[in-house]
């Protein structure tokens, strides 16, 4: 299993607020664009619901309690799949699902929005619980991009 945790967050590890980016950073929606494209994307049914469209050229497995149809899994049904899954999957949010899988990805990709912002939803501050940044380079005038890896 080769998960990738992805998310945006300010610098309190806020990741949204009313299931919304409380930021535009278009930076890192490029970025997560090219990242995902031709890759399987773990989300939770609540962000498969605030999307403007489908994603063309990425394959969306949504995470829910209560899984109907092609594509949506609970957690367990889920951890069987991704552990034929040979490629990279991208972990893509919100709040819950982030809980439920990082204990799976080895690595995670944040971009810090460098401030804070009004948010109902936060992303595990890493480096307690277990996670070392790496690396970190320039994104845009109000980011960065941060490389963490489990310790």
């Amino acid at each position: 299993m080769n998960l990738t945790l992805m998310a945006a967050a300010d610098l309190e590890w806020g990741i949204g607020i009313d299931g919304k980016l409380p930021w535009l950073v278009p930076e890192d929606l490029k970025r997560f664009k090219a990242r995902t494209m031709g890759k399987a994307v773990v989300m939770g049914r609540k962000t498969v619901e605030t999307l403007p469209s489908t994603l063309p050229g990425r394959r969306i497995l949504t995470l829910t309690r209560n899984p109907i149809g092609f594509g949506s899994h609970d957690l367990g049904s889920l951890l069987l799949h991704l552990a034929s899954e040979p490629d990279e999957v991208i972990v893509a949010g919100g709040g819950e699902v982030y809980r439920a899988l990082l204990p799976y990805c080895a690595k995670a990709e944040i971009t810090r929005v460098k401030a804070v912002h009004d948010c109902d939803t936060r992303l595990l501050n890493l480096s307690e619980h277990g996670w070392t940044l790496v690396r970190s380079e320039p994104l845009s005038e109000v980011s960065d991009l941060e490389e963490w890896r489990r310790t």
